[in-house]
């Protein structure tokens, strides 16, 4: 076509403009185009999350096949020495004990191991690990190569800053060069001008010298010059070095080990200086050695809710120079909410100084008095004085309490109001009196002020003005009424970083970076659900970021027929989260749904924050992380509370979440998944319960679940008001008994002798005692064992509670004749008002396999409702092949209930018969045939009756049922002590 030619044809958008477009589908093309590429991500997102699935159950199902670690290898490592390599994985790959990895469970640990320490040394910018075959030809079979792939993070490192906090400004300068020898030394230098601090240097090289980089060391010299003029009408310069031994995390307890070498020097006094300030004058040496101790478990450093922090300091004086002395300080802050909104904070600090050579040098004493420690006190306002002149004192105490509120409905507000009382005391010792009268004079002398005031926390930022009164002020205390002003500001204004890595500069800043959420899904006017890419961030920080006025989240739009919902740049968020307190305790691979007890917590919290207050104004959102496993709990918590609390409709409660890919539920087997269970699953179970009576929230009693659920206590759950499921009871000295009874052989001994059983129960285990005395008085009146005898069945029976033996092999599914049999002895105690206690070996599988088919038979349950509320209620019900052995039966066993309804009608209309005996139990499956029968005999009742359809199902059930039979059963979970089980590795957590 040359150029001036009109077009052949003209181009048209893919989609025509319509009324009632599609599936929601955009109209503009750039709208049209985003939306597809959104689809295709979509898509993208779920295949990858379903091929991570797979590949992780491919792992999982060969974690205990034999693998071996022939050689670790480091690549890209090329500024660290293979010998302080060798230092940090050697304890790892060769362990003293001898454990060395054995499977591939062991050395994906070991893997997991090392990649944290390399990342703990923080000389590399990435770590990942492959497996490789080993190329050593003296390998074993098994043997394998780990081999790490570095990138290592830039040597030298320059920033500059200012900081504005704690009464003084102060601009500083930071170099740093990492790896000075290839052992993860750290050598940095620092230099500040300040008001307060009006110079400083300090310089410092640090190095690791455990393996488990858990302990470092560290030397260094340093300096600086402090301007006491406002309080002591001096300035101190110090010069000194120092080494210390490092151990541990302020979270867990670290430890400081340190010894120092200081010149002091006070001079540069005013003209106004006092003679005691005058004599203190000149220079003084001091060589020492400390210990000091921190714990801090706060949630936050600044305006803690909750969480403890303590620091206890030690110091000895005296190896070498002028000061002489044992001083002793600590620090405690303990943080609890005590109302909604509401948190009390208490703090405490005490300290002492023994000088050997009396009196004590003023730059060793302490000083009291600011916002810091007293308010309505000025700083170093406390203890002796020399006209103007603050002299320090060596035995000092002060304590804060506080009660730190949140703003009339404005409870997200970084604005909190607080009311304050704080009292202390800073004396000179005096050494005509023993320590007890010295402590007892301070204690019993306090000064003491109280006031009002707001507090405006913005990380870093903490900002007090207040209002305050002393109460009580000695003489010499320099005291300040009114109001107060304290910025705590400890943020610093980078201009920029120098990396050799990236070569160029970089900028800084101090900010929150928060992700992005998922649109929230809509459970009603306020509650909402949503996900944040995991790990997911603190509800504090969503809460702050949400009273940004710019911060508004999406909603996602709901379907054609329902109200539109646009966002509201007016609504106000509160974000609470449940994936850190609600954890699933796994079996094996299986990672939900959470049981009862959790689902009774979830709902008393989200109504708990519908009713408070504070929040009456603010739309609830529930969120999670992106990991589909807690994606899919937390998910199935809000629809159920919704379904249970709210009086919804299964349906209406999974409608808000009905478009969000979430993750099956699968069984707690060793074997592949092969059997998946839904949130609607779940959602029907539940509610098919409560609509039979057998689930009522409003009963639950969640102390004795949670007791009676754990192994030690006797691991029973209650699944319906008539069904209790539980682990086998164990007597092993009746199991020794009866073996050698069998070793025996003689008459007499291999005679059953139960007349003594209740002498004997004194001595059995505490598990069986506490379900004997609880099943006696619960109006437990039948036990029925599905398992090897464990115990001796006289045990219940001298209780008056009968038992039935009803055999058939762990891991595989009961014949049609034990069915039956169960059917009928469980339905006609229950229809008396009695409990039906069933056990197995753990109470999971062959338990709930029968307690599943009267649900399905007695009230209409689905296979797949059966499981999940059984699940629900005792977490590893049903297990491997039994789940398709319900499936396929749940129509016949329908039938079955059908038949049994017609004859118990027909049978009403004639005179009643003799009752049949009841089917003697099935022997194990071992000695008997195990096809499947068409149809167990049932007993016929009296008198005429309509002839009824046959039972028999059709051959493609009794064929699948048969297949289902021949599956080898895979590994049985057992339930251990909550000690030894935890909660599902995540995807991000590895």
């Amino acid at each position: 076509m040359e150029s001036g030619d009109e077009p052949l044809w003209t181009l048209k958008p893919p989609l025509q403009d319509s009324a009632s477009p599609l599936d929601q589908e955009p109209i503009e093309f750039q709208k049209l185009r985003k939306w597809q590429q959104e689809r295709v991500a979509k898509k993208l997102r779920g295949d990858y999350e379903s091929l991570r699935l797979h590949l992780a159950d491919l792992v999982n199902d060969s974690l205990l096949s034999p693998m071996r670690i022939a050689s670790m290898r480091v690549e890209g490592a090329h500024k660290t020495r293979p010998s302080f390599l060798s230092f940090l994985i050697n304890p790892i790959a060769s362990p003293s004990s001898g454990d060395a990895p054995q499977d591939v469970q062991s050395v994906l640990h070991a893997a997991r191991q090392v990649s944290d320490r390399l990342q703990r040394a923080d000389i590399f910018h990435s770590v990942s690990v492959r497996i490789e075959r080993s190329r050593d030809e003296l390998a074993p079979p098994e043997g394998v190569d780990l081999v790490f792939s570095t990138r290592e993070k830039g040597r030298f490192y320059l920033k500059t800053s200012t900081e504005l906090g704690n009464n003084e400004g102060s601009a500083s300068a930071i170099a740093r060069i990492r790896n000075v020898f290839g052992g993860a030394e750290t050598f940095e230098a620092n230099m500040s001008l300040g008001t307060t601090t009006r110079k400083s240097f300090n310089g410092s090289l640090s190095l690791p010298i455990m393996p488990d980089l858990n302990t470092s060391a560290e030397i260094g010299a340093f300096g600086l010059s402090k301007d006491y003029s406002s309080f002591a009408s001096c300035s101190e310069t110090l010069r000194g070095v120092r080494a210390l031994v490092r151990h541990g995390e302020p979270l867990t307890g670290s430890h400081e080990f340190a010894y120092q070498a200081v010149l002091r020097n006070i001079g540069s006094l005013v003209p106004t200086a006092s003679i005691s300030v005058r004599e203190a004058a000149g220079q003084t040496s001091k060589s020492s050695l400390s210990y000091t101790y921190t714990f801090d478990n706060r949630d936050d450093h600044i305006t803690g809710t909750r969480g403890f922090h303590t620091k206890v300091f030690q110091e000895y004086a005296g190896l070498g120079g002028d000061a002489s002395y044992f001083k002793a300080e600590t620090e405690h802050h303990l943080s609890r909410p005590i109302v909604s909104g509401a948190t009390l904070s208490l703090s405490a600090s005490s300290g002492f100084l023994w000088s050997f050579a009396s009196p004590s040098l003023l730059p060793d004493r302490f000083q009291l008095g600011g916002p810091l420690s007293v308010r309505s006190m000025r700083f170093a306002g406390l203890g002796p004085r020399d006209g103007s002149d603050s002299l320090g004192g060596d035995l000092f105490w002060s304590t804060g309490l506080s009660v730190i509120s949140n703003i009339p409905k404005r409870g997200n507000w970084p604005l909190k109001s607080h009311v304050f009382l704080n009292a202390g005391r800073l004396d000179a010792l005096d050494r005509s009196r023993t320590f007890a009268e010295n402590i007892n004079s301070t204690l019993s002398k306090p000064s003491i002020s109280a006031g009002v005031g707001l507090i405006y926390k913005f990380d870093p930022i903490r900002l007090e003005v207040n209002f305050g009164l002393p109460l009580v002020a000695s003489k010499s205390d320099g005291t300040r009424k009114g109001i107060q002003l304290w910025i705590n500001l400890n943020m610093r204004n980078s201009f920029s970083t120098l990396d050799e890595s990236d070569s160029d500069l970089e900028q800084f800043s101090v900010s929150t970076m928060v992700p992005k959420c998922e649109p929230l899904c809509c459970f009603s006017d306020r509650l909402y659900f949503t996900t944040f890419p995991h790990p997911a961030p603190n509800p504090g920080t969503l809460n702050r970021l949400a009273a940004d006025s710019n911060y508004c989240p999406r909603v996602r739009p709901r379907p054609r027929g329902f109200p539109a919902t646009t966002p509201d740049e007016d609504a106000s968020y509160y974000y609470f989260t449940v994936d850190d307190q609600l954890l699933y305790l796994s079996f094996f691979q299986d990672w939900g749904p959470l049981n009862i007890a959790m689902v009774y917590k979830a709902c008393i919290l989200v109504h708990e924050l519908l009713e408070d207050k504070d929040l009456a104004a603010h739309r609830l959102v529930l969120y999670s992380s992106s990991d589909p496993r807690r994606k899919a709990n937390a998910a199935l918590l809000m629809a159920l509370y919704v379904m249970i609390v709210q009086r919804r409709a299964p349906w209406e409660a999974f409608h808000p979440i009905a478009e969000t890919e979430f993750m099956p539920f699968r069984d707690a087997g060793r074997g592949p998944s092969d059997f998946n269970l839904n949130i609607q699953d779940c959602l029907w179970g539940i509610w098919k319960a409560m609509q039979n009576g057998l689930c009522d929230m409003n009963e639950f009693d969640i102390e004795d679940y949670e007791f009676y659920e754990k192994v030690e206590n006797g691991d029973w759950n209650w699944i319906t008001p008539n069904f209790i499921a539980f682990a086998s009871p164990v007597d092993q000295n009746w199991i020794k008994r009866q073996k050698d009874k069998d070793d025996s052989g003689s008459p007499a001994a291999l005679a059953s002798s139960t007349n003594n059983s209740l002498a004997l129960q004194g001595k059995l285990p505490t598990p069986f005692l506490n379900c004997l005395d609880y099943f006696e008085k619960r109006n437990i009146k039948m036990v029925v064992r599905l398992n090897n005898q464990l115990y001796d069945r006289g045990t219940f029976l001298d209780r008056g509670i009968d038992h039935m033996e009803l055999y058939f092999d762990d891991g595989t599914n009961p014949t049609d004749e034990i069915v039956r049999t169960f059917l009928d002895v469980a339905d006609r105690i229950i229809e008396d008002g009695g409990v039906v206690a069933v056990h197995c070996k753990a109470g999971l599988g062959r338990t709930a396999s029968l307690i599943g088919a009267y649900l399905i038979w007695k009230y209409g349950f689905t296979a797949s409702e059966a499981i999940a509320f059984m699940r629900i209620v005792r977490p590893g019900s049903v297990v491997g092949p039994q789940q398709q052995y319900l499936y396929l039966k749940q129509l016949e066993w329908s039938k079955w209930a059908a038949i049994d309804e017609a004859r118990k009608i027909q049978a009403a209309a004639v005179v009643p018969s003799p009752a049949p005996a009841v089917i003697t139990p099935a022997t194990p499956p071992a000695d008997t045939d195990e096809e499947t029968p068409l149809r167990p005999s049932t007993p016929e009742a009296s008198g005429s009756a309509l002839p009824l359809p046959p039972v028999t199902p059709s051959r493609h059930v009794a064929a699948a049922a048969a297949a289902a039979k021949e599956i080898a059963p895979p590994g049985q979970p057992r339930k251990t002590p909550k000690g030894k089980r935890s909660a599902p590795a995540h995807d991000s957590d590895d």
